[in-house]
């Protein structure tokens, strides 16, 4: 049986969020959304996800300096982050400091599962 991923989306707005959260929880994932980095990361500190989606675009923080914040703290070092994108060249930005990936926006049931599969095919679950 397929063990249910969990996964943490960050974005520009509740709206986007939830759209990329519909589509996760078709897929069998378990998702929690926001749109605050701080308290994203503050939340990641207590629960640590499986994969972490992140719009680049989020408010007051741009979505590279998320990804960096997230490899700077030692308990969500290890988190895929997956960001997503309007454009190529914010996404190679984004992948130069960390990102896993990159999820081409709008975001589409096809796009995020061909994604996310590498991320959840192989290691251990999260404790």
């Amino acid at each position: 049986m397929r063990r249910i991923k969990r996964v943490l989306v960050v974005g520009d707005n509740a709206a986007s969020c939830q759209a990329v959260a519909v589509i996760l929880r078709e897929l069998g994932c378990a998702v929690e959304t926001m749109t605050d980095p701080s308290t994203a990361l503050d939340r990641m500190r207590h629960v640590v996800p499986d994969a972490l989606l992140v719009d680049l675009n989020i408010p007051d923080m741009a979505g590279g300096a998320f990804v960096q914040a997230c490899h700077q703290d030692p308990r969500c070092s290890g988190v895929p982050v997956l960001v997503m994108a309007v454009t190529p060249r914010a996404a190679v930005d984004a992948i130069r400091v960390g990102a896993r990936g990159c999820i081409r926006k709008p975001v589409d049931t096809g796009g995020l599962m061909t994604a996310l599969q590498p991320l959840f095919e192989v290691g251990e679950p999260r404790s």
